[in-house]
Parts: structure tokens; C-alpha cells; sequence
């Protein structure tokens, strides 16, 4: 990115945003395609994601409920951000280290 990234509708496209679905239990809303990406993840309680890499930095706002990983969990209105090159999982409970 060399740019700034500007969203001058983002409260606007927040009020009903269109889901589509990654796995089970979780759903993404793109903000924005390029680079960085920039989305919304929905999980339904209990919902998990397997371990995977981040190769940028990857930066999470938990809107309500407990988002947990390996380092530990975070409740709402937590901002997280995990370096790039790290290995993670997320769930409802704490995961086991990759």
C-alpha cells in the first residue's frame, strides 16, 4: 500500500452488510479487496478456525462475545494485532500454540 486507504461510506455499508460464508460457523464482509484486505469475520459461538499463517500484519477489533488464540483471549472492544508471520488459530476458548 503507498496510498492512505479511505472508506468515506464505511458506517453506511456497516448498517447491513451482505455476509458470505468462509467455513462453518464463520462468515466474512469484504470492506476492502486490495492490499491490505480489509473484512469483517462473523463467527457463530463455538465457531473455530484451524491454524494458519499470517504473511501481514492482521489486526482484530472483537465487537462482541470472546475472541481467543494461543496468546490468550480478548473480549469486547479488545484490538489485537499480530505481527506478520505468525502462526494462529482462533476460537471461543484458548488454542494450543502452532
Amino acid at each position: 500500500m503507498d496510498r492512505p486507504l479511505n472508506l468515506p461510506n464505511l458506517m453506511t455499508t456497516l448498517r447491513d452488510p451482505a455476509f458470505a460464508p468462509v467455513r462453518e460457523g464463520v462468515e466474512i464482509h469484504t470492506l476492502w479487496p486490495g492490499t491490505p484486505t480489509l473484512a469483517i469475520l462473523r463467527y457463530t459461538p463455538g465457531a473455530r478456525v484451524p491454524r494458519h499463517l499470517h504473511t501481514r500484519l492482521e489486526t482484530i477489533l472483537v465487537l462482541d462475545g470472546v475472541q481467543c488464540d494461543e496468546h490468550g483471549c480478548y473480549g469486547t472492544g479488545s484490538v489485537v494485532l499480530h505481527p506478520k508471520d505468525r502462526c494462529i488459530r482462533s476460537g471461543p476458548t484458548p488454542a494450543a500454540r502452532c
